[in-house]
């Protein structure tokens, strides 16, 4: 195939341009120096399996949300049935927790505000806000 025609076919993924946006937002990418050839590889594998987990939680949700019957209301005062995985991700930026020793006991709690709609993700997923606040059983 010639290449022009293998770059009309590229450039007509919009999906496929959009995800490697997400690779090379200064964001994920700007704050790293790789010196050397190989290293520069292994990021590269590192961010296209981030590429792949970051499409999964996109899917699933857009998956689960086609059985809903009300919107996910998204940061920024927005609401989808087909939300992108940036806002969907950001509901999770901030989750603050806080641990308490009482009776020489510990316990964990959610610090930070309630957000149902963070809560219903979770739910998707199979979760609970408990993920934040239990100790991880496979310790």
């Amino acid at each position: 195939m010639p290449d022009a025609q293998v770059l009309r076919l590229y450039k007509k993924q919009h999906e496929v341009e959009g995800r490697f946006r997400f690779l090379k937002s200064p964001y994920f990418v700007g704050s790293f120096y790789l010196h050397s050839p190989r290293r520069v590889e292994a990021f590269a594998y590192v961010m296209l399996l981030a590429l792949l987990l970051y499409s999964a939680f996109e899917h699933a949700i857009r998956t689960k949300m086609k059985d809903e019957q009300e919107s996910l209301f998204l940061p920024g005062k927005r609401k989808s049935y087909k939300p992108t995985g940036n806002p969907a991700m950001d509901m999770f930026e901030v989750v603050l927790t806080s641990a308490v020793e009482i009776d020489g006991q510990w316990h964990r709690g959610i610090a930070s505000r309630a957000y149902p709609e963070r809560d219903r993700v979770l739910v998707f997923f199979g979760w609970d806000a408990g993920i934040y606040t239990q100790p991880s059983s496979l310790a």
